[in-house]
């Protein structure tokens, strides 16, 4: 294995209702507003397969501490 190959991590994706029932402090329907009110950075933090959407966590963490730093 090369070096580059093993800094890769393999990312955590959650559905929104696995990310909601995980992380309380936030609702499915919170979750939805935020993606579909088309926040032009939180596209970082979602993977599209098909009709699926499944949210990165450790980017969509990163997503909120940048937002409440702004």
């Amino acid at each position: 294995m090369t070096e580059a190959n093993s800094s890769f991590e393999i990312p955590t994706l959650l559905t929104i209702r696995q990310f909601a029932d995980k992380h309380k402090f936030i609702s499915e329907a919170g979750i939805r507003t935020l993606i579909f009110k088309q926040e032009p950075t939180i596209s970082q933090c979602i993977v599209r397969i098909y009709s699926r959407i499944y949210l990165d966590e450790k980017k969509f963490f990163s997503y909120l501490m940048n937002k409440k730093k702004n």
